[in-house]
């Protein structure tokens, strides 16, 4: 009955799988065509060197612009979730789960701060030539790394506050697992439906990033090197899931 079950479900869904892999095959091969006819023109190069010129006059300033806003935003959701549990009356649970969520939109913020220092700081080393524009990226760079390092451990002192059971401080290299150690069944299981959920996503954009390379192949000189970093990163994250599920089957 079993199997039934099963070849009944793989029939179901197999005439929309080969339709999708036709449809995908066709739209890359028109995209690949298409990339080859605007390759044979000077546009792509117009473009990349146009880019480059925005970029080196925006690299000086990228850090200070992305962290103002960025931090801007940290900052006030941290102060509105330190307003709530400050004002809650030790009853009012919705009070408390909004200034989680709160705290969870700082973490956002800081996070993409965080890669966006780090993406700019790479564009102004390759663009910028030694300078006191270079020594302004690198000491912007620094500046900011060290406020969003001391805003995440505000939001971790105050989610200590508001959940005492929690052990932990960002300046310990051990901070995830003794944070780790103090979640309860619920926060493990919300942080296992989150990872798979990353997981997932990492997937199909390693997927999206490698047609978009293979297309831009036909139109600029990418090399092999994008491509290779972008297996390099879905082939960790494969192999990692796989074996911490072969790992956690073993002490279940």
């Amino acid at each position: 009955m079993k199997n039934k079950k099963e070849k009944t479900e793989n029939s179901k869904a197999l005439p929309k799988f080969l339709v999708t892999i036709v449809v995908a095959t066709l739209i890359g091969g028109g995209l690949g065509y298409l990339s080859g006819i605007v390759g044979a023109t000077n546009l792509p190069q117009t473009v990349v060197q146009g880019l480059y010129r925005v970029l080196k006059i925006f690299a000086p300033w990228s850090i200070w612009v992305s962290s103002a806003v960025l931090l801007g935003v940290g900052i006030w959701k941290y102060r509105a979730a330190k307003r709530l549990f400050l004002g809650w009356d030790g009853e009012d649970e919705e009070s408390m789960e909004k200034a989680e969520e709160q705290l969870n939109w700082t973490m956002l913020a800081n996070a993409l701060g965080m890669i966006l220092n780090y993406s700019f700081f790479a564009i102004g080393v390759q663009l910028l030539d030694v300078g006191m524009a270079a020594v302004g990226l690198f000491l912007s760079f620094i500046l900011s790394m060290v406020v969003m390092t001391v805003l995440q451990q505000k939001v971790v002192d105050l989610t200590r506050q508001m959940n005492p059971e929690k052990r932990g401080s960002i300046y310990d290299m051990k901070f995830q697992k003794k944070w780790l150690a103090s979640c309860d069944e619920n926060e493990l299981r919300q942080m296992g439906q989150a990872a798979y959920k990353a997981f997932t996503t990492v997937t199909y954009t390693c997927v999206g990033l490698w047609a978009i390379l293979v297309l831009l192949a036909y139109v600029l000189d990418v090399g092999i090197l994008p491509v290779c970093l972008v297996m390099l990163i879905w082939g960790v994250s494969q192999v990692t899931y796989v074996l911490e599920c072969i790992r956690l089957g073993r002490h279940r």
